[in-house]
């Protein structure tokens, strides 16, 4: 265009390129308007001023755009209409496009007055109230069947009756404000969009929301939840859009971002404040008080309209618009949910209104609930969410139950996400209430991994105050995903206000009232609840009981929360689960192990396999800071008390009899008898599992740590040296024992056990573990064949009659002597080890237990006396009327229950009694095959050293039982005169090997080996001082011949001397065990010392010795060793021992002998070359029957040694 105007030779190539661009004008090119507004505005900026002429370049524009409309000659381009609207009058008069350039100017101004300036008539009379009645009716009656009809006479009103369209605009969005149907809001839509114009609705909205009559001092009055529902509906569908209604709501984000932050500190800091007390304060007015009437510069300004249309936009489902505003807010770090908390209210319903028609599909009518008749109020819970109007909020969750047990039957379905969304939804929803019982109806059909999902996304990382960001308090705003909501934190922090005021009154005398507070405390807040309570048990103690015991009034649904919630601190990351010394477990993980036990023992129905499974997985990982929640659990649902090894006198001697005795003497006759229930529910607990049982798999993953701490690797989580290390052994063998011992009394525990070999070969356990394991399978086996043949008995006399379920369930494959036993025997060792010992021996060991083997029949006398002796008392009282109803209605029971007992405890001794005998009977039967199978050119001393490293010294370790039953069985052999076996060369490996023994021993197995060095010195020491005993019990045996062909007995004499070296041995022992730096190994030898006091030392020289060590640990730092020294001491002093005097074939040379010689001289001068051949024997092969302590006990004690020392 410039460069036209700038030459007029260049008009008419202008011209023509204008025609190739805009070759024809019909239809007229979409750019025509561009090239007429390029021409009005080159026309305005070369117009002359009035009076001149114009220069060269306006002539040239004329030319042009006469040229435009098709003068001279040229094709027309733009229409000569479209230039004279556009163009001013002077181009159209100097192009000469009109004839009466004046005239056309006339026009052109009366035509813009009348416009402008003269004003529109409208019928107000009688006529325009007639039409807008007509109008109203059609409008209250609109539908979705006759809007296009309605369309169609409205805008006849319009026109017949001369309406103002903005008056009818305005009844229309009127009547769509009030319209109750939802169905019918799409019909006043399409009304609005056909009849009237977009930028009128824009502008009557704007009227509406800020109507002229307030004034600009006051704020414009709040708009009616209605009216910005219209607004929202108008945005959906199009009718304005945000950027045309944005001009009526704008608001200044800088300082709305300001408000939002102070609010959002004031709430906060409000908070924090909840249930402080303020030594500083000046009056007595509560916090709360104070900041429910903040000052007047402090008042919340009104909530701008910007805001107030976000709920109304999620009421139409308008979720898109919603989303860009909330964004955009969110840059400005405004908190538009807490300002504004309808849009919580709203958020739900657009959730339900998302969800109910799936799970509408999944629940049948039935269980559908109607709404009520009258609508109540919607209440308000404490963390600001709201349950429904209506009560549909109990119908959905009965509605649930259906879908949520289909699908616990038959696996996951394609709604259960939506379903569980929807229990997600309502749980945060709960308050106290009956609800949450038809809750847990619900959520007790899902997974407890499920469950907990939830829970974790309901209560989140934190809880009361924790929940509330620093940028919160610092004024920072809400930190969205790490903050939780005001409201709800709020509610959090009453709640646990109110648990710690319930929880610090809780005591003995007003437990049962403070229950149902607890109750109520946890119905709304189940997780405060735990979270407060399982923190006071593990400050204090003594509270768990009561604890446990005001628990009864909370719902399962409360429970189960509280079982999630130990859970979580069990697994709690960052706390260090044991003291300093790396033994012992911490205060608070020591008071969540008895809340355990207590817990679960009283409401078993609460789901446990968490913990388990929390016991599981500590093990996997080689953790061993879990095993003391299994000891609880044991003890208190199972009856089973994890002594740790430390049992003694009656307590011991109890456990070689029934059930009946161990009970009468275990703790002094106060035994924890757990619920019947509880201990069913560990069992099954223990028993399940895929592929391995659950317990099964805790025993050999326990065993697993022990075998690698044993050998050095140690256990994670725990430190160096043989303290530590020992501490993990005794521990987990603790545990090991109580589950076999718990899980034995399942009657299909046979099932819950891999087979012996798969035990050894497949899950890597040893062959002491598994037989320790298959022990009580064993036992069943026998009494299960005791039992047929008692009946077998009884149906030849004609007594009894026949049990075909006894008959049945045999378990003959499991007896000691059975095919299948033996065969797993021989898989069990070495080929090479059985060249030195049988199966059937090694079977027949570590089948038995020391009830077969002993029956303590004075204890059993002496616990029948007691009872009578009570029996008599109470009856005493009874007779004399000292005891009032109830109390002697509870002796009389007492009485009842006590001659039970003392029945059942004769008939118990005498079943025990049998079973000795048979005992008994069985190696009398098969001793000759016990040795006699093996090859005669075993090597000397093979057969005894063979039966110690496989037999004896691992199961010595094992507990003091099995340490007793040990030496039981080695004199039974001895008493039996097992062929090919030599007790004495027995006994002399044994003393051989205790020094190496006692070197590597934990305190547990120290333990053990006092009680089996106390049976073997006791027998041995006395021989060696009463000769008559000797000749009686051991001279005139196989066993102590000199040679098993030759049949030669050894003398006293040479058997004196053979123990007074043996005596040197455990004295050096004992000495070097007391000089020793190490802890555990001081420890370990003054538990052996304390447990042969009563036999050993028996002469002046040995106890001087040891008095002597032991008086140097008086002075010890080590509180415990200083304490044991002086326990040691004080039993000594009790004894009264008359150190030397009689004692035959004393240590050294100090003892006298009735022969000629005394000690070796002796035992030579009587026995000529045989006692040389004894004597050479037991001092020259010394290499060989190392050969087999070395490779099986010395060497793998000495290896373990130095990789505990490493």
């Amino acid at each position: 265009m410039y460069a036209t105007t700038a030459k007029g030779t260049r008009v008419k190539k202008s011209h023509a390129f204008l025609l190739s661009i805009f070759p024809s004008s019909n239809p007229p090119s979409p750019s025509l308007p561009l090239l007429s507004d390029a021409l009005w505005l080159a026309s305005i900026l070369n117009e002359p001023k009035k009076g001149d002429e114009g220069t060269e370049e306006w002539g040239n524009l004329a030319k042009f755009t006469r040229g435009l409309a098709g003068f001279d000659n040229e094709k027309e381009i733009l229409p000569l209409d479209t230039l004279c609207t556009v163009l001013p009058t002077s181009m159209i008069a100097a192009a000469n496009l009109l004839d009466d350039v004046s005239k056309f100017e006339r026009s052109l101004k009366k035509l813009n007055t009348d416009r402008v300036y003269k004003q529109r008539k409208f019928n107000l009379q009688r006529e325009a109230s007639e039409g807008f009645s007509k109008v109203v009716c059609l409008l209250t009656n609109l539908t979705s069947r006759n809007v296009c009809n309605a369309i169609k006479k409205i805008k006849a009103l319009i026109g017949f009756f001369e309406l103002d369209p903005h008056r009818v605009l305005s009844l229309s969005l009127d009547a769509m404000m009030v319209e109750s149907v939802p169905e019918n809001v799409p019909s006043y839509v399409k009304l609005i969009s056909d009849c009237f114009d977009k930028d009128a609705v824009r502008h009557l909205l704007g009227f509406k929301l800020f109507p002229s009559s307030s004034s600009s001092s006051s704020p414009p009055p709040r708009p009616g939840p209605r009216l910005l529902r219209v607004v929202a509906t108008c945005l959906k569908h199009g009718l304005v859009t945000w950027d045309g209604i944005r001009g009526y709501m704008e608001v200044d984000l800088g300082e709305l971002a300001k408000e939002s932050k102070r609010r959002v500190e004031e709430k906060a800091r409000e908070i924090k404040k909840l249930g402080v007390v303020s030594l500083n304060a000046t009056n007595a007015t509560p916090t709360s008080d104070k900041a429910a009437s903040p000052s007047p510069s402090n008042q919340p300004s009104p909530v701008p309209l910007r805001l107030l249309i976000l709920p109304s936009l999620l009421s139409v489902n308008c979720y898109t618009i919603f989303k860009e505003q909330m964004a955009y807010l969110d840059k400005w770090g405004i908190d538009a949910v807490f300002l504004v908390p309808e849009i919580k209210t709203a958020l739900t319903a657009l959730v339900d209104s998302v969800v109910e028609p799936a799970y509408a599909a999944l629940s049948p009518p039935r269980f559908t609930s109607s709404p009520p008749a009258e609508s109540a109020p919607c209440p308000q819970c404490d963390d600001g969410l709201s349950l429904k109007a209506d009560g549909t909020a109990a119908g959905t969750l009965r509605a649930v139950v259906n879908p949520m047990e289909i699908a616990a039957r038959g696996g996951p379905t394609e709604g259960t996400e939506i379903v569980l969304s929807k229990i997600i939804r309502i749980a945060k929803e709960l308050p106290s209430s009956p609800l949450t019982y038809t809750l847990w109806s619900c959520l007790s059909l899902l997974p407890f991994p499920l469950r907990y999902t939830l829970y974790d996304s309901w209560m989140g990382p934190s809880r009361e105050r924790s929940g509330i960001s620093g940028p919160a308090l610092l004024g920072r705003g809400l930190s969205h995903g790490t903050c939780k909501p005001l409201p709800l934190s709020s509610a959090e922090v009453k709640a646990g206000l109110q648990c710690r005021a319930l929880t610090k009154r809780l005591s003995k005398d007003n437990v049962k009232s403070m229950s149902r507070g607890l109750g109520k405390a946890a119905g709304g807040h189940p997780g405060v609840f735990a979270e407060v309570v399982l923190g006071a048990c593990e400050s204090y103690g003594n509270l768990i009981p009561l604890v446990v015991k005001a628990l009864k009034f909370l719902t399962p649904f409360a429970l189960d929360v509280l079982a999630y919630s130990l859970g979580k601190l069990l697994r709690a990351p960052g706390r260090d689960k044991l003291k300093a010394d790396g033994i012992n477990s911490s205060g608070w993980m020591r008071g969540l192990e008895i809340f355990t036990g207590e817990f679960f023992e009283r409401y078993p129905y609460v789901e446990i396999r968490p913990v388990v499974n929390y016991v599981l997985g500590e093990l996997k990982e080689g953790r061993t800071s879990s095993l003391g929640v299994v000891k609880e659990l044991l003890k208190k649902m199972g009856g089973v008390d994890t002594v740790g090894g430390g049992e003694g006198g009656a307590r011991m001697q109890g456990r070689a009899g029934g059930d009946v005795l161990r009970r009468e003497t275990s703790a002094f006759g106060v035994v924890v008898v757990s619920a019947d229930v509880a201990k069913r529910k560990l069992l099954e607990t223990l028993a399940g599992g895929e592929g391995v049982a659950v317990g099964t798999a805790m025993v050999l993953l326990a065993n697993g740590i022990k075998d690698a701490a044993g050998y050095g690797e140690g256990a994670k989580g725990q430190r160096g040296g043989l303290k530590y290390v020992g501490n993990v052994v005794d521990e987990v063998a603790d545990v090991v024992e109580g589950l076999l011992e718990f899980m034995s009394q399942d009657p299909a525990y046979h099932t819950l056990l891999p087979g012996p070999k798969d035990m050894i070969e497949g899950y890597g356990a040893g062959y002491e573990s598994a037989m320790a394991a298959w022990r009580p399978v064993v036992k069943r086996a026998r009494e299960k064949e005791e039992e047929r043949e008692m009946i077998k008995l009884q149906e030849e006399d004609g007594k009894g009659k026949r049990n075909e379920e006894t008959l049945e369930e045999t378990l003959e494959e499991y007896l000691p002597l059975s095919d299948e036993m033996m065969e797993a025997y021989g898989m069990m060792l070495p080929k090479e080890t059985f060249e030195s010992i049988t199966p059937l021996v090694f079977g027949l060991f570590w089948s038995w237990e020391i009830a077969d083997l002993h029956v303590p029949g004075e204890l059993y006398r002496g616990e029948g006396e007691r009872i009578k002796r009570e029996i008599k008392k109470l009856e005493s009282s009874l007779s004399m009327g000292n005891r009032s109803g109830e109390e002697a209605k509870e002796a009389k029971t007492k009485v009842v229950s006590m001659k039970k007992t003392l029945v059942a405890l004769r008939e118990e001794e005498e079943t025990g009694r049998k079973r000795m005998r048979r005992v008994r009977r069985i190696i009398e039967e098969k001793k000759e095959d016990f040795f006699g199978a093996l090859s005669p050119g075993t090597v000397a001393n093979g057969k005894e050293s063979a039966f110690l490293t496989t037999c004896l010294i691992p199961r010595v370790l094992m507990s003091p039982e099995d340490a007793w039953y040990s030496a039981r069985f080695l004199f039974l052999m001895h008493s039996q005169e097992v062929p090919h076996f030599g007790s004495l060369n027995a006994y002399h490996l044994i003393i051989q090997a205790f020094p190496a023994v006692l070197e590597a021993a934990t305190e547990r197995e120290a333990r053990g080996v006092g009680v089996f060095m106390k049976e073997v010195l006791g027998t041995t020491r006395t021989w060696m001082r009463d000769p008559v005993k000797y000749e009686e019990e051991a001279g005139g045996k196989r066993g102590f011949r000199i040679s098993q062909e030759s049949g030669k007995r050894t003398t006293h004499e040479a058997y004196c001397a053979v123990a007074g070296r043996w005596g040197r041995w455990v004295l050096d022992a004992a000495l070097k065990g007391l000089k020793n730096k190490e802890y555990m190994r001081i420890r370990s030898t003054l538990i052996v010392l304390t447990a042969v006091a009563d036999v050993w030392p028996d002469e002046k020289e040995a106890g001087d010795k040891i008095v002597e060590g032991v008086k140097r640990l008086e002075g010890e730092e080590r509180a415990d060793l200083e304490a044991m020294s002086k326990s040691y001491l004080a039993v000594i002093g009790r004894k009264n021992l008359e150190w030397g005097g009689g004692g035959v074939g004393a240590e050294g040379s100090s003892g006298k002998s009735k022969g000629k010689k005394g000690g070796a001289q002796g035992m030579e001068a009587s026995n000529g070359k045989d006692s040389s051949r004894v004597s050479s024997s037991m001092v020259n092969n010394n290499k060989v029957s190392n050969s087999r302590v070395s490779k099986k006990a010395e060497s793998e004690a000495g290896t373990r040694e130095t990789a505990l020392k490493d």
